[in-house]
């Protein structure tokens, strides 16, 4: 971590969140893991902790050790969270996560890319590579959710509700949907052009009707489809 640190060359010493990935599949070892980041932390070579891929269940346990045994509360918990990804609404995790004080991390927030409103199957826009097959399968089941992005996206732009003098995009709704949540989401970033339409996603929020209708269309989709795989480590 010191070396991180290090690496960062910010000119102050630590690194301001250390996160642990995942929740050890055996679990003999992850109240180690805890004590090591209560150390870190302690010494001053962390700001504060996070966790990633914790379900409900581990978040409250982890919460309350680090609260009850090292006096230290617990920051975030990164997890796979989108319009594509919903388990952590289902899960109750949002609630727990709210209730233990613990900010969400929202990463894939864009699906892959499939929430970004640039691909179509029935114009064969498709991407290169082992997506071109998740979206083949995935397109046909989101037409409720992408439909309803589309009409967010009409309609803002039509009244400037979006950023000053921006269009709406697909990407923002998306990412502000995670927002609506309660979660902060990261982005994958490959262009100037895109972190601008990421950044202007700041600068507006959706409203709560927007934000039943999106949830309304994630309700809709048929059982086991319009969603992507959801990550092999995360914990109950």
């Amino acid at each position: 971590m010191r070396a991180s640190s290090r690496r960062l060359d910010r000119g102050r010493a630590g690194v301001d969140i250390g996160q642990l990935h995942w929740a050890p599949p055996l679990g003999w070892q992850e109240k180690a893991y805890w004590a090591g980041l209560a150390e870190l932390k302690q010494e001053g070579d962390i700001k504060a902790i996070g966790l990633s891929n914790y379900g409900p269940k581990k978040l409250r346990e982890a919460a309350q050790t680090f609260k009850c045994e090292h006096g230290i509360s617990l920051a975030s918990n990164q997890v796979q969270l989108s319009l594509v990804s919903p388990l952590p609404l289902r899960s109750g995790l949002i609630e727990t996560a709210a209730d233990e004080g613990v900010r969400l991390i929202a990463y894939s927030p864009l699906g892959l890319g499939i929430l970004t409103g640039r691909y179509n199957l029935e114009r064969q826009q498709l991407p290169e590579g082992p997506r071109r097959l998740l979206f083949r399968e995935l397109l046909p089941a989101l037409t409720p959710v992408l439909g309803t992005m589309d009409q967010i996206v009409n309609e803002r732009t039509r009244k400037n509700y979006g950023a000053v003098s921006e269009p709406v995009t697909c990407s923002q709704v998306a990412l502000n949907w995670c927002r609506a949540k309660g979660a902060i989401p990261i982005v994958g970033l490959k262009s100037l052009a895109q972190a601008r339409e990421a950044t202007a996603a700041l600068d507006w929020c959706l409203s709560a009707g927007e934000v039943e209708a999106l949830d309304r269309a994630v309700r809709s989709l048929p059982k086991g489809r319009g969603e992507t795989v959801q990550n092999i480590f995360q914990s109950e």
